[in-house]
């Protein structure tokens, strides 16, 4: 995360302001009411109920800490002001990240322990399908940024 501003100051009195700016932008970035604090809790939630062999009842892969860990690098990186996705676990251990409009205009991604985000959206009807892979380097990426505003409408 980086704050609003970049400070050149090199007194104490001004590192200590450049903290202090630093620590309020993470607080407002991970508020319930604007940030992704509530997110970061039902990623918890998905984990507790997706760690077990064949948590689905049939023969789901468990989540993983190197799935948990990736999902929450990816979710850190969801720009503010972004439309917040739900999150649920995919049977083959990975987990998933889904913003949902109606049913013709939907994106999920699924976030894997390896780094590769593996992505789907439908926008519009049958025939509009884009789908792909791509490698997170902890930025989040513009085609999927892209997506999401053309999921709604943006």
């Amino acid at each position: 995360m980086t704050a609003v501003t970049q400070g050149f100051g090199v007194s104490p009195e001004a590192k200590y302001l450049q903290k202090k700016e630093r620590e309020a932008w993470g607080e407002f970035c991970n508020s319930d009411s604007i940030g992704k604090a509530p997110l970061f809790r039902e990623l918890a939630e998905v984990f507790e109920e997706c760690r077990e062999e064949g948590w689905n009842g049939y023969d789901a892969v468990p989540l993983d800490e190197g799935a948990l860990n990736a999902a929450k690098e990816f979710l850190d990186s969801l720009p503010l002001g972004l439309p917040l996705p739900s999150l649920f676990g995919d049977p083959e251990g990975l987990v998933g990240f889904e913003w949902y409009q109606s049913r013709w205009r939907t994106l999920s991604v699924l976030v894997g322990k390896d780094g590769k985000l593996y992505f789907s959206a439908l926008l519009g009807g049958p025939g509009s399908v884009v789908d792909g892979t791509e490698v997170f380097s902890g930025e989040f990426p513009r085609i999927l940024r892209d997506l999401v505003e053309r999921v709604f409408g943006s």
